[in-house]
């Protein structure tokens, strides 16, 4: 298949992907199954961000500590992130996965909160570069002023 198109073959490569990991038996095993487990599309968005954050060692690890996550957020982590109080948000202390720690972990709860409040979600590529919806880079003054606007943006009390 050397003449083949490249679409073609790239094609190929990512049906053969599809197949062989979109399963039932490969899902049980991989860290996907934690966010794949919910209904919500908001509780699976939250979740399968976090869970990517931490998706770094042995496969085990980054499951059960996914599934701490869930339990440090009683269930429910969209309606956590929304609405934890610096009461809950104190509860995350404990967390740690490898180098990423509670204070990490309440630092990226805080900032998807405020991804969600600010563009109702994650989804929108705007959210990522502060502009209107453009897969293009950010230049390095819109990245600075995007970072400085959800900084400013976070109350300091929680």
């Amino acid at each position: 298949m050397p003449n083949e198109v490249p679409d073609a073959r790239v094609h190929r490569l990512l049906e053969g992907a599809y197949r062989r990991y979109a399963t039932p038996a490969f899902v049980e095993h991989d860290p996907l199954q934690v966010p794949r487990s919910f209904a919500t599309r908001s509780d699976a968005e939250v979740i399968g961000f976090l869970t990517a954050t931490i998706a770094w060692g042995q496969r085990r690890t980054i499951i059960a500590n996914a599934w701490r996550l869930v339990r440090l957020m009683e269930g429910e982590p969209g309606a956590f992130v929304d609405s934890a109080s610096a009461r809950e948000l104190a509860q995350l202390a404990p967390f740690v996965h490898r180098t990423f720690n509670g204070t990490d972990l309440r630092q990226f709860v805080l900032g998807v909160r405020h991804l969600r409040r600010t563009y109702g979600g994650m989804e929108d590529p705007s959210c990522w570069t502060g502009r209107s919806a453009t897969w293009d880079r950010p230049s390095r003054g819109s990245r600075r002023a995007s970072l400085n606007q959800a900084i400013r943006t976070v109350p300091a009390s929680m």
